[in-house]
């Protein structure tokens, strides 16, 4: 808490994105991975596969997923500039 400060229990990445563009709401439309994929938390999405993967083969497996659509975003967003 003393670090990030209170999180509402949301994806790490709407809370992140809320904070970084200082909007006092709980929408994830700041976030940059709901804009490209959506909801990051919707049945058969890699993130919540991910949080939700009982062993560590799954995990990795899903959180590699996870990861290239990051990369995919952060490509398209340096691009844009």
């Amino acid at each position: 808490w003393e670090t990030h400060g209170f999180f509402t229990g949301r994806c790490f990445l709407c809370e992140y994105d809320n904070r970084r563009q200082t909007q006092d709401t709980e929408d994830c439309e700041l976030c940059s991975y709901y804009k490209v994929f959506g909801d990051c938390d919707g049945g058969g999405k890699p993130y919540r596969l991910w949080v939700r993967a009982k062993t560590n083969p799954l995990r990795k497996r899903y959180a590699k997923l996870f990861l290239e659509q990051m990369e995919e975003i952060r490509d398209a967003e340096n691009n844009n500039r």
